[in-house]
């Protein structure tokens, strides 16, 4: 989508257009982005750290993104599904141009999904989610099943349980790596 730039911001064209109509002073600088709206540039004024809107009526300019622009709409989405901050309209229309879907890998200890790049509680009901539930929530297309972390995962350690039920630790803490006693504690050396 082609955009226009005009005072340190970017405009789709039919915003840009009507800038442009309502600056009708003859003595305007017409090649000063300050003064006089600028392009239309092509791929949304061109390639950025984040994704671009207008200004205006804040409609998605397509742009391209630097590496570091990918990560930022990646590190978005993955927020929104921890924590449920943001606008899942503007993120899915990122997701959607950038090829960018929710992650989620099958917990091998309780059988649900979790984010991919969370490390928790099982029980922590707002990081547990079932196909039916990502479904209705990103669309069946809008999300993806991914191999189970490498690292950072309480499945690969070794549990056992106390005569009260409560899980612990054998071996390492799951979080930290430390070494623990047959109740998951920190030993005293």
């Amino acid at each position: 989508m082609d955009a226009y730039m005009y005072r340190a911001a970017l405009y789709c064209v039919p915003c840009g257009n009507k800038i442009k109509a309502a600056l009708t002073e003859p003595d305007i600088i017409h090649d000063d982005s300050d003064h006089y709206p600028q392009g239309p540039y092509a791929n949304g004024g061109g390639e950025a750290d984040t994704p671009q809107h207008c200004d205006t009526c804040r409609c998605f300019l397509q742009n391209p993104l630097t590496l570091d622009g990918a990560i930022y709409v990646r590190e978005q989405i993955d927020e929104f599904v921890r924590s449920g901050s943001g606008d899942w309209n503007v993120l899915r229309l990122w997701a959607e141009h950038y090829i960018i879907k929710p992650q989620f890998y099958e917990c091998g200890i309780c059988g649900a999904l979790h984010p991919a790049n969370w490390n928790g509680d099982c029980r922590d009901d707002a990081n547990r989610f079932h196909t039916e539930q990502l479904d209705a929530k990103y669309g069946e297309s809008n999300w993806e099943e991914v191999e189970t972390p490498e690292t950072g995962h309480a499945e690969r350690d070794e549990f056992r349980y106390s005569d009260t039920g409560e899980r612990s630790t054998f071996g390492s803490d799951a979080r930290h790596g430390e070494p623990t006693d047959d109740l998951g504690e920190s030993p005293d050396y």
